[in-house]
């Protein structure tokens, strides 16, 4: 459905998209009465009839509202008419974070301390009326003309009732700057949008993320395991002060982060400060805690099962059915490190035999046994293949997938096919999982709804898995 040219309430016409999620779709639009620019989002339209997603999105206009600060997107009004569901908000001119480091690298630490400081101001202010954000990155940071900042995008944060305000399917937080314990899936409370604001000013100060690697998954698992190359290592121009300031936002142990925003961006705006002038120990304000919940889980996966080292290197990565937000990440993580051994592959990807079955012990343990191995033909090959095109070609259909994001999964395919037709399963699988990487690039793109995102990765898995046991023993 075309929105340009619509006009919505009898007031705010729509203009052109400024961007797409998962979620919704944002359009530069004109406020009639007031005759000024405004954004507005509208839900999207293969979830305008799912009462539970419009409450979501009722509850994050309501969130949003709730707060005011100039460091924060405002939120002007919102409503229905007919089946469409639309927030508006601010018009924020200018460009995000994200854009700049693309194009600049990395940040002055004179102008990387101002900005980090903005976003902590907005960030109290939301803590304070008992919101957390649960995704402060570059691409939620908007670096306006004049000089100032905008924190965007309440849209994951949960309000002190707990619940979700946002699409189930959505991840939940960004692995390059998510939290140990949103990683864990354990409860978060503001000291996780701290812990989200150092990874934020480490990239700033660098011009890389304090932890990278092939997927989302390896990417977790350091965030909860590994310690970050500090800031200097990497760009010597880092003064040692703002370094600290990094690093102790970014500890492991939430206990161990500054108490609260402000006290973050107190030591920041004074760079003087020591660090050690802000009391760890003190008790904490009481800001709502709120675990992640999963969905469709059928075994129970302990913190300590993520964080427990293992003993045998781990076969070949096969991705799981994704879960809600990035508890997935860190379930997928913990199931491969924590049952089938070792230490994470070289490259970071996590592992799991499908040789091996999960079960669920009467206490909510989990353990894994050997199981026979199913056998698969080459007739079931081609049907997985099918199953992906079918899932490309309904994605055509109902414009969640573009035509360009088309030409190119179904080149990724026949490049997988070819190999896999020329005897070479394992050279097969590797370009299955480039193909993977090429979707995850275009949904970052837009090109491809969050929604069919799912249902892609869960076709090409089942092809993987198809072309696993198809091939000869010893193939591996």
């Amino acid at each position: 459905m075309t929105m340009d040219g619509r006009v919505l309430a009898d007031r705010y016409a729509l203009g052109r998209l400024l961007g797409r999620g998962g979620m919704a779709e944002v359009f530069l639009a004109t406020d009639r009465v007031l005759d000024r620019p405004v954004a507005v989002k509208v839900l999207g339209g293969w979830l305008a009839n799912d009462r539970r997603f419009v409450e979501r999105f009722r509850r994050e206009a309501l969130a949003a509202a709730r707060i005011s600060h100039p460091n924060l997107v405002a939120v002007f009004d919102a409503g229905s008419e007919g089946d469409i569901h639309f927030i508006v908000m601010e018009h924020v001119p200018g460009e995000t974070l994200a854009d700049v480091l693309r194009r600049e690298g990395r940040i002055a630490p004179p102008r990387a301390t101002q900005i980090a400081s903005s976003v902590g101001d907005a960030l109290a202010t939301a803590h304070a009326a008992g919101i957390v954000h649960r995704d402060v990155k570059p691409a939620n940071v908007m670096l306006m003309p004049d000089g100032r900042t905008k924190l965007m995008d309440l849209g994951i944060a949960r309000g002190i009732e707990g619940e979700s305000i946002t699409r189930a399917s959505s991840i939940l937080g960004t692995a390059g700057y998510v939290s140990p314990e949103q990683a864990r899936g354990e409860p978060v409370d503001h000291r996780s949008d701290i812990y989200s604001l150092g990874c934020v000013l480490y990239e700033m100060l660098t011009g890389r993320q304090p932890f990278e690697g092939d997927n989302p998954i390896a990417v977790a698992y350091q965030h909860v395991h590994d310690a970050p190359v500090p800031p200097a290592s990497l760009e010597p121009s880092v003064p040692p002060a703002l370094e600290s300031v990094v690093l102790r936002a970014m500890e492991k142990d939430p206990q161990a982060r500054f108490p609260s925003a402000a006290d973050m961006v107190r030591v920041l705006d004074d760079g003087t400060a020591p660090i050690s002038a802000i009391d760890a120990t003190r008790p904490i304000p009481p800001v709502p805690t709120t675990p992640m919940p999963v969905v469709g889980a059928t075994t129970t996966t302990s913190t300590a099962e993520l964080a427990r080292p293992t003993d045998r290197p781990p076969p070949r990565r096969w991705m799981v059915p994704m879960l809600i937000g990035v508890v997935v990440l860190a379930l997928l993580g913990a199931l491969a490190f924590a049952l089938f051994g070792g230490d994470p592959p070289a490259d970071g990807r996590a592992a799991v035999s499908p040789t091996r079955s999960v079960s669920a012990s009467p206490t909510g343990s989990t353990s894994a046994s050997p199981s026979s191995t199913p056998s698969a033909s080459p007739d079931s090959v081609d049907a997985a293949a099918e199953a992906v095109r079918t899932v490309v070609a309904d994605g055509v259909e109902a414009d969640r997938i573009s035509s360009h994001a088309e030409v190119e999964i179904l080149k990724g395919l026949d490049d997988a096919l070819e190999k896999y037709s020329e005897g070479d399963t394992d050279k097969a699988i590797e370009a299955l999982e480039h193909l993977r990487d090429d979707v995850d690039e275009l949904v970052g793109r837009d090109e491809i709804a969050h929604s069919q995102e799912q249902k892609l990765d869960k076709a090409i898995e089942d092809l993987e898995e198809q072309m696993f046991l198809a091939s000869p023993p010893g193939d591996d």
